[in-house]
């Protein structure tokens, strides 16, 4: 309640509503109070925590009255760090981190106010090799940058959708992931939002699975609970051709020649028998061909060789095909599930649950690797002269020879 008249002190000073008069002989000056609400938002509402990997900064925005302090309950990870007078958090953590929120409580002399800060060790879903440098991406909008695949840099990606593939198209990376989420920049540590065009109708849910660059368009693929599979195109980023098949897509390859995607079959009620899980190839992104993949295990991965074209997917299934047409099926010597698969040119590498790394130098005999790890791994990438394995609680692997493999946050 607003005071009516100022309360007069014996010592001469007058207090007020809206200040405080200190009166002299010589002289009247207003100190004025701020009693304006404390209020505090973070550019960041959730923090990727990946073992030995600085987190983004999240900086604090205070809109209302003076903070006087910050502090914050639970406490923060190991390693992470609250400024209690800028309300600034960073450091780097020295573990995984389960999904926790965790309260910032600001001070000021009028009364408080909180923010919630998620926290959480996202998977890393993709990673890719630019020519100088390493890009992995992944849930909660996690995005890493390195130049030797030891040191990982954390990059604002300004989403925390799901981020589930990643690609570089000559002069610009371009990440996809749920809700057609498009993401795009040109040197790993900027990033801007496209709009894909693909809607997310009430209660389904849309994910871009893939992406790959022909070398004039880049090519994505992916699938809706609404419908079905997805197909999409784009010359730059920024304009992209939506197409609608039946079939859920996982992942597409570009050859130099042709396009090859691949993906499982839907969903079917018990008692019907399930159908081959699709195989599709097209010259130019439009028009696309069914082939016979002769197996009903959903397929993960695609990737192409100088000499063929090899798929992953469940159950330890392997396939490999000299023209995207004719596919025959290997023995993996394991039955977990395998996620990913690429090459060096003389040496394949798969990777999948529980840790699995496999090895084949003809895409016919596979060997079973040591990884070190029974964390999932989702991706694995190339640089030339080693490779590197991304997958679930942030996990990070590199091989010179995809026989031995060092952890990169140990």
């Amino acid at each position: 309640m607003r005071k009516l008249f100022p309360t007069v002190l014996a010592f001469g000073v007058i207090l007020g509503s809206f200040g405080i008069w200190s009166c002299n002989s010589s002289s009247t000056s207003v100190i004025e109070q701020d009693t304006a609400a404390v209020v505090i938002a973070y550019k960041q509402s959730s923090i990727n925590v990946i073992k030995g990997v600085a987190i983004v900064p999240d900086t604090v925005v205070s809109s209302g009255g003076a903070v006087k302090r910050f502090s914050i309950r639970p406490s923060l990870p190991t390693g992470l760090n609250l400024d209690t007078n800028t309300g600034l958090i960073s450091g780097t953590p020295s573990a995984p981190t389960a999904f926790t929120n965790d309260t910032v409580i600001a001070t000021g002399p009028t009364g408080i106010d909180t923010a919630i800060i998620v926290l959480s060790t996202p998977a890393l879903e993709s990673v890719i090799w630019t020519g100088n440098q390493l890009v992995a991406v992944g849930n909660n909008g996690v995005v890493l940058t390195s130049l030797n695949g030891v040191s990982w840099t954390s990059r604002y990606s300004g989403t925390t959708k799901n981020l589930n593939d990643v690609t570089w198209a000559g002069s610009l990376l371009v990440a996809v992931g749920d809700s057609g989420t498009i993401l795009v920049s040109s040197d790993g540590s900027a990033w801007t939002n496209r709009t894909s065009g693909v809607t997310n109708p009430s209660g389904t849910r849309t994910i871009i699975s893939s992406i790959t660059w022909t070398g004039h368009q880049l090519v994505a693929v992916g699938y809706s609970d609404a419908f079905g599979g997805a197909i999409l195109t784009s010359p730059d980023a920024i304009a992209w051709v939506h197409q609608s098949i039946a079939s859920p897509l996982s992942s597409v390859a570009w050859t130099g020649s042709q396009l090859v995607a691949v993906g499982e079959t839907p969903f079917v009620s018990t008692g019907y028998p399930r159908a081959q899980s699709p195989i599709l190839t097209s010259t130019d992104g439009l028009n696309w061909a069914s082939q016979s993949s002769n197996t009903q295990s959903a397929l993960s991965s695609v990737t192409s060789t100088n000499s063929q074209l090899v798929a992953v997917g469940i159950s330890g299934t392997i396939l490999t095909s000299p023209d995207g047409i004719a596919w025959t099926s290997r023995h993996s010597g394991i039955t977990s599930g395998l996620n990913s698969v690429n090459g060096s040119g003389t040496k394949l590498v798969v990777v999948g649950y529980g840790g699995a790394i496999l090895t084949s130098v003809d895409g016919l005999t596979w060997l079973n690797q040591a990884s070190g790890t029974t964390n999932i791994l989702l991706s694995v990438a190339w640089t030339g002269d080693q490779y590197a394995t991304v997958g679930d609680v942030g996990t990070i692997l590199t091989s010179v020879d995809g026989i031995t493999w060092k952890n990169s946050n140990p």
